[in-house]
């Protein structure tokens, strides 16, 4: 006997792993920008800084 498996697929189901991707993101880019940071080699003011606050502001806008 061949018996079909469907799988279905929740709108919620799909949103939930991708807000878990985004913050995952999220988590990586503030700990990227934390820890160059704290090399003090950086300053809040510096473009790379800004960017990566940019990106963050853009993803939190996301979820």
């Amino acid at each position: 006997m061949n018996e079909e498996m469907t799988t279905e697929i929740n709108v919620s189901d799909v949103k939930s792993v991708v807000d878990e991707k985004i913050e995952a993101q999220i988590t990586r880019l503030i700990e990227e920008r934390d820890g160059l940071l704290n090399t003090g080699v950086y300053e809040n003011s510096d473009s790379l800084i800004v960017d990566l606050d940019r990106q963050i502001r853009y993803l939190l806008g996301k979820i």
